[in-house]
Formats: C-alpha cells, sequence, structure tokens
C-alpha cells in the first residue's frame, strides 16, 4: 500500500520509527547513567525463562494483529494492481464515443482517428496508439459440442502491435498440440476475408479456450447479427495485455479488417488504446498529464464556460461550501476544494476542465444542486455534461491502481477496526503483568527503596525489563503476523476461484516498519505508565510482605475512576 488512513505509508514508517528511536534514545541515555539500574532489571529475563516466554506471548498480541492487518492489506492491493497489470498490459488509457459508456457498441466519429493518430505523434509522453474494433458474439465448437453466447472479438492492426506488447502462446491442460512460450504476431494471421471452409484465422485467449475446451487447429464457428463464419484456431495465447483476459474474459483476436467485415463496416474502430512511454508498470507516471491533454483536446470550451458559470453562481458556491464541511471523503472534499479554488479565478482555465472531466465527480455535483433546492441548474449541468467532451478519455490503469489502495486501505482499517479490542486486551495484559510482577517482588523492591533507591529507579528498573520482553514480543510478533497474513491470503484465495482472481501474498518493508515500530511504541508508553503505577507502594508494608487496601480512606468517586478505567478505554 502507498497509503493508510490518508497518509502514505513511508511518512509513516519513518514517523513512527523517529519516535521510537527517540524513545530508544533517552531510555539508552538513562541505562547509561545508571547502568546498575539497567542491570537490575534486565536480569530477571534469563532468570525466569517460562515467565518471560509467557509474558512475550501476552505482549506480543498487539504487534502481531497490527502487522496480519497490514499484511492483508498489501496483500489486496499487490493482488489488484498484479491483476491491472496483467490484465491491460502496454495500455494506459482507452478513448472511446461518449455514447458508449450507455449504449455500448458505439462507433467513433468521422474523422476521430486522424485527430488522435495527430495529438499522439506530437505528444512526447505517448509511445503508440492501437485503433480496435471489438463486439461481442456468439461462438460454437462443434467438436466439443460447446458454445460461449459472449465472446469477445477484437481487431488489431497488426502495423501498430509494437508498442503494446507481444502475443506469447501457452498450452492448456486438454491441448497436446501447442508450444507454451512462443511469440506470435497478429501478422501471422491469414489475410482472408471468407465466410467458408474456416480460411479465417484467429487467436483464442486461455480464458476463451478453457470456456470452449478448444485446441490448436480447432474449427469454431462465428455467429454474426447477419451471418456465420467459419475460423481456425491458430494458437492459445496467454491472458493479459491485447488478449485481455482474466475475471472469465473469453476473447478472440482478429485482424482489423476480418473484425470489421463481421460487422458489416469498413473503417469503422469501436476505441482507441493508448500506451504510455516506460513500459507496464513506468507508463502510469506519465498517465495524469497524458489523460489532461487528451481531455482538453476533446472538450468543447463552449459547453465548459456554461458550467463555469452555473458552478460560480453564489447559491452553488454555497452548497459547495456545506458539501466541502459535511463530506466524509477525503478525495471528494479535496476534489471540491480545488474546483473552488478554479471557480475563484476571472476566467475559466484548463485546470477547470479537467476537474469536471470526472463524470463520478459531476454526478456528486449533480446531486449536491439537485439536494439544495437547484433543480434547473441540476437538470442543465447534467445535459451538459454529456456534452463536454468529443471523445472520452478513461484513464483505465490509473483507476484500477487507485481501487487496489482504496480497497488495500479498506481491509486494514476494517481489520484494525475488528482487532483494536483485542489490541487494547493486549495492552491491559501489559498493565497487568507488571502489577503482578510488583507484587512477587514487593519485598526486593522495598528492600531496595530502603537502602535508598528513588521511586524514578524503580521505574527505570521496571522500564529496562518491560523494555527487554517489548523489543522480543515486537520481533516475534511481526514475524508472527506476516506468517497469519499469508495464511488468511490462502484462506481467502480458497474462497475466491482462482479463474476470477489470483491472490498474491505481499508483505511491504514500509508495514513490516509501521507494525514493529507501533508494537514497540505502544508497549514502551503502556509499561512505562504501569512501572510508574507500581513504583508508588509502602516501604515498610513491602518490606513486611503485607497487603494493603489501595482504596482505603479514598472517596467513592475515586475509587470508581480508579478501578472502572479499563472499562471505559475498552468501551471507546
Amino acid at each position: 500500500m502507498e497509503q493508510l488512513f490518508g497518509i502514505p505509508t513511508l511518512w509513516l514508517a519513518l514517523g513512527l520509527a523517529l519516535v521510537l528511536l527517540v524513545l530508544l534514545g533517552v531510555t539508552a541515555y538513562f541505562a547509561n547513567r545508571h547502568r546498575f539500574l539497567f542491570k537490575l532489571g534486565v536480569r530477571n529475563v534469563p532468570r525466569r525463562k517460562a515467565q518471560s516466554v509467557l509474558i512475550v506471548m501476552g505482549l506480543m498480541l498487539s504487534t502481531t494483529i497490527i502487522a496480519s492487518s497490514l499484511g492483508i492489506g498489501d496483500t489486496v492491493t499487490h493482488s489488484i494492481r498484479v491483476d491491472a497489470f496483467t490484465a491491460l498490459g502496454h495500455t494506459d488509457e482507452i478513448i472511446s464515443s461518449p455514447e458508449a459508456e450507455l449504449f455500448g457498441g458505439v462507433f467513433l466519429p468521422d474523422g476521430a482517428l486522424d485527430q488522435i493518430q495527430s495529438i499522439a505523434s506530437a505528444h512526447d509522453q505517448i509511445d503508440g496508439i492501437m485503433p480496435q474494433t471489438d463486439s461481442q458474439f456468439i461462438a460454437i465448437l462443434p467438436r466439443s459440442a460447446r458454445a460461449e453466447a459472449e465472446m469477445r472479438v477484437i481487431g488489431f492492426d497488426p502495423d501498430l502491435q509494437k508498442p503494446f506488447g507481444q502475443l506469447i502462446t501457452a498450452q492448456p491442460e486438454w491441448d497436446g498440440l501447442s508450444k507454451p512460450g512462443n511469440v506470435v504476431e497478429i501478422d501471422d494471421l491469414s489475410r482472408v476475408l471468407t465466410t467458408e471452409r474456416a480460411r479465417n484465422e484467429m487467436f483464442l485467449n486461455e480464458d476463451a479456450a478453457r470456456e470452449l475446451k478448444a485446441k490448436k487447429g480447432d474449427r469454431i464457428i462465428i455467429v454474426t447479427p447477419t451471418d456465420s463464419w467459419q475460423m481456425r484456431v491458430h494458437s492459445i495465447v496467454k491472458n493479459g495485455g491485447l488478449s485481455g483476459g482474466g475475471g472469465s474474459s473469453p476473447v478472440a483476436i482478429v485482424r482489423l479488417g476480418l473484425a470489421q467485415a463481421m460487422l458489416g463496416v469498413e473503417g469503422k474502430f469501436t476505441k482507441v488504446l493508448v500506451s504510455n512511454r516506460g513500459g507496464i508498470e513506468g507508463g502510469i507516471r506519465e498517465s495524469a498529464d497524458v489523460t489532461r491533454d487528451l481531455r482538453l483536446a476533446f472538450s468543447n470550451r463552449d459547453v465548459a464556460q456554461e458550467i463555469f458559470e452555473i458552478l460560480r453562481g453564489p447559491r452553488s458556491l454555497a452548497l459547495l461550501d456545506f458539501s466541502e464541511e459535511r463530506s466524509v471523503s477525503h478525495g471528494l472534499r479535496d476534489d471540491i476544494s480545488l474546483l473552488k479554488l478554479e471557480l475563484g479565478r476571472d476566467a475559466m482555465s484548463d485546470d477547470f476542465i479537467s476537474i469536471v472531466a470526472d463524470q463520478q465527480f459531476v454526478a456528486t455535483l449533480v446531486t449536491v444542486l439537485n439536494r439544495g433546492g437547484l433543480e434547473e441548474n441540476s437538470e442543465r449541468l447534467n445535459t451538459l455534461s454529456s456534452q463536454l467532451f468529443n471523445l472520452t478519455v478513461d484513464d483505465i490503469k490509473a483507476d484500477r491502481l487507485e481501487l487496489a489502495e482504496q480497497t488495500g486501505s479498506q481491509f486494514v482499517s476494517l481489520f484494525t477496526i475488528f482487532g483494536s479490542v483485542s489490541i487494547i486486551v493486549g495492552l491491559l495484559l501489559v498493565f497487568l503483568v507488571f502489577v503482578l510482577l510488583a507484587a512477587a517482588r514487593s519485598s526486593e523492591i522495598g528492600i531496595g527503596r530502603a537502602i535508598g533507591l528513588r521511586q524514578s529507579h524503580v521505574v527505570q528498573a521496571f522500564l529496562y525489563e518491560g523494555l527487554a520482553y517489548a523489543l522480543a514480543a515486537a520481533v516475534l510478533g511481526t514475524i508472527l503476523g506476516v506468517i497469519a497474513s499469508i495464511a488468511l491470503s490462502t484462506i481467502l484465495q480458497s474462497v475466491v476461484s482462482s479463474d476470477q482472481f489470483t491472490i498474491h501474498s505481499k508483505f511491504t518493508t514500509n508495514s513490516a516498519i509501521i507494525a514493529f515500530s507501533a508494537g514497540m511504541v505502544l508497549t514502551i508508553v503502556t509499561v512505562f505508565l504501569s512501572s510508574l503505577w507500581v513504583s508508588r507502594l509502602n516501604i515498610i508494608v513491602a518490606i513486611r510482605g503485607l497487603r494493603v487496601n489501595p482504596n482505603r480512606d479514598v472517596s467513592t468517586p475515586v475509587r470508581i475512576l480508579r478501578q472502572g478505567w479499563p472499562v471505559v478505554v475498552v468501551g471507546v
């Protein structure tokens, strides 16, 4: 994960590590000044090995819960990221018609491809574009008597394949003819466009081959609204990139001309794929700039100006202020804040167009205006938003990676909330352990106080002993948390079909630092407070080994506060 509770995990790890280093530095300073107190406290750890083991096992509870929660968050985030990179390959953005989201199968306007090619050729951050014709047909394999009702048939231009990576052959377990690991090109497919004798060739991805139980060389019938096409399977290719796949998405890849012939159109495209410079993972760094530039190029500035005038009205601004204050989403508050900043300018800017290009954010603004009593403005804004762009630019890879971060953070929050009670119980256990240790050593402490030890010295001795337990508990708790997160990931994968989604276990260095540092800091603070508590004893009573009632001569309200604070803490 890159963020946790809205804070970058790197900053959080560095902050907790710095706090821990400060605490350890202060402790080391006093230990160096009073070495005999350090030896007095630490000597009890090896003396009572069984007791020390039990104490460490109890103390590592909070660290284990924190580490396992972070591990699950890392695993979910990493798994979604891997799925996004695998499924999309080199594709970073997708350009389509605005009506495609509503109706599907809508072709790009005439001249749109020339405009896109002109922009892409002049843009330093775009590596290449790939126009495609994408449609769903029925596929029938007579040999296996199986059919797929939603086979995506995608046509690509082989001359534009290079920036979008290679197609690699796969070998399904039922196919003895295919050889895995070979590189195939779209240009390898036959150039014939005929409905007869299965001379047309296509690639099937792994999902399609699995649904049809297809093998290399099989004859497949593609049924279109107007005809049926006899096809031959050239090769089975791995899921990902141009071959799509993942989540049971059967795809057949053909030449661009053949896909257009199946639809009965010529020179028409449903969408254009965009690949940024930097490769599969590095291209995401250019996605924000490329998306912004493309959206500005395809925007209708007259429509944008009208939206600008609607939103900068006094009542609209007041509703935005109210929504910003009441919003529970940090992202939405940031978006509203940026929008208000742009609305405060004298003229509309390109940044304003970039902000209102987010359809989900505009839908939120429509809802805000409608609930605020500006129904006419709300309806007008809804209408204008669909007319703002001639072409829609979807930064699909960036959206999926953002979804990965949000999902991972939500999992951490969920596990932390459910584990917070256990963490608090663990901290109370720390407190109880040191109270019991002090009770067992009351005579020893009393004699030490009688010969000159101060209360602060007793606190330091217990703190050094607790620090030894805390260090061992933090190390073991972090390791156990990693193991627990892997075990939970395995259980989660058994619930989710591997064909739909694959779980990849992951535990980052930042998460390990956060878990270790947080466990250590919480334990050290609790040990220090418990040491202050147990150091307050009567010397005579301690030496004689007598029991004293701490609530004697204490009023009832004070007694309730002393004994009831653990219940209040657990309740909070």
